[in-house]
């Protein structure tokens, strides 16, 4: 039964990282997966295991249910991705994830998958993009894959090349492994590298953290560096704080690679990516004034043509690029507040509260991620969601490490 309920595990999180803004959901339609990740959760739930579901918990599913249904009700909400992706997965994953023990495997299953998929990106991004031994498979317009205007070269579609980037001499494309994009690849990865660094029970395995840093750095996005630099400063702090080693020679070389990574992001943002800060800026901007026209409602469901009309530069296709101004704009505070809330709560809680400090620092990482990256209906973005709601209320944890890491 126990390999049963791990092969379920490792399923579902499959279904979960691939519906998360990979090619595969141009290839099988989204509801497909909405509809098996659905289904591994209740065959999970019937295979016979006490669930612990304490008042708290209770108390937030109702409430986030009659938020939820007034959305649906007076808002433009009447969507089965709102229901699958939003509500069903955040109520669903609300009462799965109840023991330290399931937390543990749900994201060990996870980081596992994700160290696959990060491992076959730098090879093909090694063997393929940069020395050209191994060919192309496939070729997927922006016909095809509607997307932005990129054009998707496959290699057994395990890897796919979309992305070119410009800097310190590198001309080249970028590593974007399975997704739609570099940033899609930044935001599982970036959560990945922290479970494996700071919340697995049996410590971090040295391979898995390397494979994770490479794939990180071969995306090239400024997203992925800077969250790379604040978990390795946090994990050596955790390893060397108060020695003599971390204040003359980690301390040192995590400011130049800091100072690196800043040089490099003005250069990138000024020279290559001028457009996207100013797209960047104009949508954070349009999400306000969107949510200020609709406080409490919102204008809709996904309804990026309304949010559109409050651009200052105009898109042939309507997009944003702000997952925490998206939901405000589209929910209005009935949904945007119940991403913000684990946000602000676990920062207060990071600093006077030591003992926590790991298992928050996931809450802030997936939080802060989720500003600038558009996985609103994606579903790993709602469980994350749960999970931050559950770790806030202090109804679940991660194990504690072998080595004590609870505290840094």
């Amino acid at each position: 039964m126990k390999i049963i309920k791990s092969c379920c595990i490792y399923l579902l999180m499959l279904l979960v990282i691939l519906q998360c803004n990979t090619l595969m959901v141009y290839f099988i339609v989204n509801k497909y997966y909405l509809i098996a990740i659905f289904g591994m959760i209740v065959v999970l739930f019937m295979l016979g295991r006490k669930f612990n579901i304490d008042r708290n918990k209770i108390y937030i599913a109702l409430l986030y249910l009659f938020c939820m249904g007034i959305l649906f009700v007076f808002s433009d909400f009447r969507d089965i991705e709102f229901l699958f992706t939003i509500v069903a997965t955040f109520v669903l994953f609300l009462l799965f994830l109840d023991s330290e023990e399931c937390v543990a495997k749900v994201f060990e299953a996870f980081t596992n998958i994700m160290f696959v998929i990060a491992s076959f990106s730098i090879f093909f991004f090694v063997f393929a993009s940069l020395l050209n031994w191994i060919q192309p498979t496939g070729y997927y317009s922006n016909k095809v894959i509607e997307w932005g205007s990129l054009n998707y070269t496959s290699y057994y579609h395990l890897y796919y090349e979309c992305q070119t980037i410009e800097a310190f001499g590198y001309k080249g494309m970028r590593n974007t492994a399975i997704f739609l994009e570099a940033p899609m690849f930044v935001y599982p990865l970036a959560i990945a590298i922290y479970y494996e660094l700071f919340l697995r029970k049996d410590g971090y395995r040295k391979i898995v953290a390397g494979v994770f840093c490479a794939a990180m750095l071969t995306t090239f996005s400024t997203t992925g560096l800077l969250a790379l630099v604040a978990i390795l400063y946090l994990r050596f702090y955790a390893d060397f704080k108060g020695t003599n080693f971390f204040k003359f020679v980690v301390t040192p070389c995590l400011i130049v690679v800091a100072a690196m990574g800043a040089v490099y992001i003005f250069y990138d943002k000024t020279v290559n990516g001028a457009h996207s800060v100013g797209l960047r800026g104009d949508d954070i901007i349009a999400s306000l004034k969107c949510f200020l026209d609709h406080p409490i409602l919102g204008v809709g469901f996904e309804k990026l043509e309304v949010l559109n009309e409050y651009c200052t530069i105009k898109r042939a296709q309507p997009s944003s690029s702000t997952g925490m101004g998206a939901v405000f704009a589209f929910g209005g505070l009935l949904l945007g507040l119940w991403y913000a809330i684990p946000l602000f709560v676990s920062i207060y809680k990071y600093i006077f509260n030591p003992q926590k400090r790991a298992d928050l620092g996931i809450v802030i990482l997936s939080s802060a991620l989720f500003c600038v990256t558009i996985v609103e209906t994606r579903v790993l973005c709602t469980v994350m969601n749960a999970l931050s709601w559950l770790i806030i209320i202090g109804s679940v944890n991660f194990p504690d490490k072998a080595e004590d890491n609870k505290e840094f």
